[in-house]
């Protein structure tokens, strides 16, 4: 049995008759004459009594019939599921962020704009949010770069230059700014070796001929923040905007500044997809970027 055969059949079990069952399905009363004749020979079973014009299930066409409803019921509610996910009624959209401060004002805009789409959020680094969009952990990611591959999609959402966290106790504090030549000696705090921040900040220290006093690695940035507000060390980070409340010291990097940034970003092929292509759109509506979303589908036309 095919799929043409059993949609004949349910037809005609819906309709009581060929002539009706072929205008349902827009075909010819002969195609479906043929189809449900396939049907029995194939299978050597009588699914009709025929009564003149009138069409009778028997009682394996019965059996069948509850069978095909089934079916085809389900594909209607398959039908109407897409349909419904693709107006972002319904669904999930799976995102990643290698930090909070970025990604919470989209968030907030995604679930008020579509309140019936389930978000969930992976608080990640940016090597391992790379590594979930490509296995297709994830669908869309915020997330810190100098540049994407090229099997990947993005756009810039934020620009980050990196400085030098320091506390109030420490003894380059209420500086404006500090040379490289300044963190000769003084003990710093680090993310773990696949983090971004700590490749351009150890890339610019190698460049500048100075050897890093790592006295500590962390898993994550506010573990970082923490140990730097405790008087354990400095550490480098990359930062758009000031964060209310903060009480650790910001100092410029005067002589290598270290410049990248945060990036909305997804797998190429998955920005066809409309629930991914509606949080680009969100970002740019609540984030300071210098373009609009036609100018986002343009570029990833042209790319």
């Amino acid at each position: 049995m095919n799929y043409t055969q059993l949609r004949a059949f349910h037809a005609v079990a819906t309709a009581g008759g060929l002539t009706k069952a072929a205008a349902m399905l827009n075909v010819t009363q002969p195609a479906i004459t043929r189809q449900m004749k396939l049907l029995e020979e194939e299978h050597g079973v009588a699914l009709f009594h025929r009564r003149g014009h009138r069409l009778e299930l028997t009682e394996t066409g019965e059996t069948l019939y509850s069978i095909s409803q089934r079916i085809f019921g389900l594909m209607t509610e398959a039908e109407d599921f897409i349909a419904s996910e693709a107006e972002l009624k319904t669904g999930k959209i799976r995102v990643g962020a290698d930090s909070p401060y970025f990604i919470l004002d989209i968030l907030a805009a995604f679930k008020d704009r579509y309140p019936g789409v389930n978000l969930t959020v992976s608080m990640s680094s940016a090597n391992d949010l790379f590594r979930r969009l490509r296995e297709f952990e994830i669908d869309v990611a915020v997330v810190t770069a100098e540049q994407l591959d090229h099997e990947f999609f993005g756009v810039p959402y934020t620009s980050l230059e990196m400085v030098m966290l320091v506390s109030e106790g420490h003894d380059l504090f209420g500086r404006e700014g500090i040379y490289l030549k300044d963190l000769q000696g003084q003990p710093i705090i680090l993310r773990e070796d696949t983090s971004t921040t700590r490749r351009l900040f150890m890339a610019a220290l190698e460049g500048a001929g100075i050897e890093a006093d790592i006295m500590m690695e962390l898993r994550n940035q506010d573990a970082v923040r923490a140990a730097v507000q405790a008087g354990l060390g400095m550490a480098p980070e990359l930062v758009g905007t000031p964060r209310i409340g903060e009480r650790i010291h910001r100092l410029k990097i005067i002589d290598a500044p270290i410049i990248c940034n945060e990036y909305i970003a997804c797998r190429r092929e998955r920005f066809g997809m409309r629930k991914v292509r509606a949080f680009f759109e969100l970002a740019v509506d609540v984030g300071p970027f210098s373009v609009n979303f036609d100018d986002i589908l343009n570029a990833y036309a042209n790319s």
